[in-house]
């Protein structure tokens, strides 16, 4: 059985930052569900079969890293809906032959839309840079708000931006926020010199299983030398070494162990924009599994990973951390955001995903570093692909699962998850992962 102790459960709930305005955390007595399904709860069967189709009609027009596709001439994003049956392309101007093909011949039951957008991905991505770049007038942004996240939206809209006001709680007590979201809204425009939609949201927050052993596999507990809590991500190979991958902020150099104290090797390589360290395996091998069951899984249950592949808006994606277990509520809703981190690095390029089952949570306090896995046929089989690594959370906290039954000890718990996509990630590292 994969365990914890209570003060190791402590310790990395300490690693939060306390709670913002609007992000208030649930009261101790408060519980949730002890459970997450290990497939999409609430979806039907053949919605889930149609998400590979979906998948594949996607990378058909935009298959390159979720962070390149600006560079597609004209690109402006797409969004798929597995249970509409639905793929809707946003391009500026006239979109290339091998959307024509798509819509002359769909797949059978599936509707292939396409709409002019206002704004391709590059003049978004242009305008992004601006304001994470330091250009224009920020000075006056800053007075008002504490940007930290900016999304690209795929209709080509425009940017979205996540802030938290500069304003006390008292303060904003008294204040209409909408207006102080139209402020930060212009203020934004006129740096990045493109539409701009701003929301009041709480900062990403990093979310720093025990008896894992050579080979080991993603979803298990880790310690990083400096102390703390964290979850493996995905196993492979850099020079023909065996390697783990987690997230930077656990720790960018040093040795890591096991949850229950098997050293297991030190920092190769390790980045900080990416949010991804690379532990050279120095005691044993790695296997290509992750835990998919419950935080405390006496079988110890994994699934196997067959690949990477990109991420879509509207695709369902798993979550699985050593605190919070394997999360399989999880439906993408932006596959192209940068955000600050809980220590001022940019990070990106980010994949944003909350819980569509409302009364489950994304992920908790010490799935750092875990891995987002996807299924690549829709039937949540022993098979499952790479989607990215986890980073922070994303929007509020939420009710945790009873401790000790849903999660591994005592934690704070999110709504989203702010993953990073494993295909740069594997680039930029030279990794290839286990299979």
């Amino acid at each position: 059985m994969r365990t914890r102790s209570i003060v190791g459960s402590l310790a990395a709930a300490m690693l939060l930052a306390t709670c913002v305005t609007g992000a208030a955390k649930p009261g101790p007595g408060d519980t949730g569900p002890s459970t997450s399904p290990s497939k999409p709860a609430g979806v039907s069967e053949e919605a889930l079969l149609r998400q590979p189709v979906l998948k594949e009609l996607a990378n058909r027009i935009a298959g390159v890293d979720e962070a390149e596709r600006y560079r597609i001439p004209g690109y402006a994003g797409l969004v798929l809906d597995a249970e509409k049956a639905t793929l809707d392309v946003y391009w500026k101007g006239t979109s290339p032959a091998v959307v024509t093909a798509i819509l002359a011949a769909p797949p059978r039951g599936i509707t292939v839309r396409v709409h002019s957008a206002p704004f391709s991905a590059a003049e978004l991505e242009a305008g992004r840079q601006r304001l994470v770049s330091g250009q224009g007038e920020q000075a006056a942004l800053e007075t008002v708000a504490d940007w930290h996240s900016v999304s690209i939206l795929p209709e080509g809209a425009g940017l979205s931006v996540g802030f938290e006001p500069r304003a006390t709680a008292a303060q904003l007590a008294s204040t209409d926020t909408t207006a102080v979201s139209r402020d930060v809204a212009s203020k934004v425009q006129a740096i990045t010199g493109v539409p701009v939609q701003a929301y009041v949201k709480p900062k990403p927050k990093d979310v720093i299983r025990a008896d894992d052993h050579s080979p080991w596999r993603g979803g298990g507990q880790l310690h990083p030398e400096g102390g703390g809590f964290c979850t493996t991500g995905f196993t492979g190979w850099r020079g023909g070494a065996p390697v783990i991958l987690t997230a930077a902020h656990c720790g960018a150099s040093g040795w890591y162990s096991s949850g229950m104290n098997i050293p297991i090797g030190s920092v190769v390589a390790s980045r900080a924009d990416r949010d991804v360290s690379v532990i050279g395996v120095q005691n044993g091998t790695v296997g290509p599994y992750y835990y998919d069951g419950p935080w405390n899984d006496p079988a110890g249950y994994g699934k196997h990973i067959v690949g990477a592949n990109y991420n879509n808006n509207g695709d369902f994606v798993c979550a699985s951390g050593a605190m919070s277990g394997i999360r399989c509520n999880l439906k993408v809703y932006n596959d192209n955001t940068v955000f600050k981190g809980p220590d001022g690095v940019t990070r990106g390029p980010a994949i944003l995903a909350k819980r569509f089952y409302p009364t489950d949570i994304a992920i908790a306090t010490g799935d750092s570093g875990g891995p987002i896995v996807a299924s690549p046929d829709g039937t949540y089989g022993g098979n499952m692909e790479a989607r990215g690594i986890v980073s922070a959370s994303d929007g509020s906290y939420v009710v945790c699962p009873v401790w000790g039954e849903g999660t591994a000890g005592i934690t704070d718990c999110f709504e989203g998850v702010s993953y990073i996509a494993i295909r740069r990630v594997l680039s930029d590292f030279g990794v290839v992962i286990a299979t």
